[in-house]
């Protein structure tokens, strides 16, 4: 009772579905790969659109709406490849700056609106595990995979570089 409750998990599901409506009007918020975009809900977003940056932030917000004692919301990626290959989200970089970008944007906006004591959770695993090269809001809680990593990395450089980002870290 006394503790927190961190919310991680695959959540870009979710996020679709709880905007499906803003996303049918917007097939552009979903990830382009291999020049089609991916509109099912658990593909990957275009991170670098504007639109969809604001989707997840009304996800967000509505999640603690409808969960006033919640702690925190996960705005993991979903599982697997396919990446937005749009020239915008290229220039933003890969799949780990991409994931922490959008968890950032969240996260500015939950404590913009909520305070302090929200938090949004997210993996650092498969291909996201590795640390970006943007700064983690204070606000963000990676919690990092054990296993399916990619990228290389030991376990102990994926940790070591998170922090070194920034990141409050926890282990999946």
């Amino acid at each position: 009772e006394g503790g927190f409750s961190l919310n991680t998990g695959h959540a870009y599901g979710r996020l679709v579905r709880s905007q499906q409506a803003t996303f049918d009007a917007h097939p552009e918020y979903y990830a382009l790969v291999d020049g089609k975009r991916q509109t099912v809900p658990e593909a990957k977003l275009c991170i670098a659109n504007p639109g969809l940056r604001e989707a997840a932030i009304a996800y967000a917000l509505a999640f603690f709406e409808e969960n006033p004692d919640a702690d925190s919301v996960s705005v993991d990626p979903s599982d697997g490849g396919h990446w937005c290959e749009c020239e915008d989200c290229a220039k933003l970089g890969p799949p780990n700056d991409l994931a922490t970008i959008l968890a950032n944007t969240v996260a500015e906006a939950v404590v913009a609106k909520l305070g302090k004591n929200r938090y949004v959770g997210m993996y650092a695993y498969n291909y996201h595990s590795e640390p970006p090269s943007v700064r983690v809001h204070p606000n963000v809680i990676i919690s990092a995979a054990t296993g399916f990593i990619k990228g290389g990395l030991s376990f102990e450089a994926i940790l070591s570089g998170w922090a070194k980002q920034g990141a409050m870290l926890g282990i999946r």
